[in-house]
Protein backbone atom coordinates (compact mmCIF):
# COMPACT_ATOMS: atom_id res chain seq x y z
CA UNK A 1 0.00 0.00 0.00
CA UNK A 2 1.51 3.33 -1.03
CA UNK A 3 0.85 6.41 1.36
CA UNK A 4 1.65 8.56 -1.51
CA UNK A 5 0.36 8.30 -4.79
CA UNK A 6 2.80 8.30 -7.48
CA UNK A 7 0.68 9.20 -10.04
CA UNK A 8 1.16 12.93 -11.68
CA UNK A 9 -2.77 13.68 -11.46
CA UNK A 10 -2.67 13.19 -8.00
CA UNK A 11 -0.09 15.96 -7.82
CA UNK A 12 -1.96 18.07 -10.36
CA UNK A 13 -5.28 17.70 -8.28
CA UNK A 14 -3.25 18.51 -5.06
CA UNK A 15 -1.99 21.52 -6.50
CA UNK A 16 -5.69 22.25 -7.44
CA UNK A 17 -6.63 22.14 -4.24
CA UNK A 18 -4.40 23.89 -2.81
CA UNK A 19 -4.82 26.89 -4.76
CA UNK A 20 -8.63 26.92 -3.71
CA UNK A 21 -7.72 26.74 0.13
CA UNK A 22 -5.29 29.87 -0.96
CA UNK A 23 -7.88 31.68 -3.10
CA UNK A 24 -10.40 31.29 -0.01
CA UNK A 25 -8.20 32.29 2.27
CA UNK A 26 -7.36 35.55 0.88
CA UNK A 27 -10.86 36.44 -0.02
CA UNK A 28 -11.84 35.50 3.59
CA UNK A 29 -9.26 37.92 4.93
CA UNK A 30 -10.63 40.38 2.58
CA UNK A 31 -13.73 39.81 3.78
CA UNK A 32 -12.20 40.68 7.41
CA UNK A 33 -10.57 43.92 6.46
CA UNK A 34 -12.91 45.45 4.06
CA UNK A 35 -16.83 44.97 5.03
CA UNK A 36 -17.91 46.59 1.76
CA UNK A 37 -19.57 44.37 -0.97
CA UNK A 38 -18.89 41.71 1.25
CA UNK A 39 -22.28 39.60 0.42
CA UNK A 40 -20.31 39.08 -3.49
CA UNK A 41 -17.24 38.24 -1.61
CA UNK A 42 -19.30 35.46 0.59
CA UNK A 43 -21.20 34.31 -2.34
CA UNK A 44 -18.04 33.73 -3.87
CA UNK A 45 -16.37 32.36 -1.05
CA UNK A 46 -19.05 29.79 -1.23
CA UNK A 47 -18.08 29.14 -4.51
CA UNK A 48 -15.01 28.37 -3.48
CA UNK A 49 -15.51 26.17 -1.09
CA UNK A 50 -17.99 24.25 -3.15
CA UNK A 51 -15.54 23.66 -5.40
CA UNK A 52 -12.90 22.73 -3.12
CA UNK A 53 -15.61 20.55 -1.64
CA UNK A 54 -16.45 18.65 -5.30
CA UNK A 55 -12.53 18.24 -5.86
CA UNK A 56 -12.42 16.07 -2.34
CA UNK A 57 -15.51 14.53 -3.40
CA UNK A 58 -14.22 13.39 -6.38
CA UNK A 59 -10.76 12.80 -5.14
CA UNK A 60 -12.18 10.08 -2.49
CA UNK A 61 -14.69 8.32 -4.79
CA UNK A 62 -12.01 7.49 -7.03
CA UNK A 63 -9.55 6.06 -4.63
CA UNK A 64 -12.32 3.59 -3.74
Amino acid sequence: MKLIPTEVQFSDRFEELAEKIQEGGKLFLDILDDADHSEVKVTRLKEIEHEALTWQIRWTVSWT
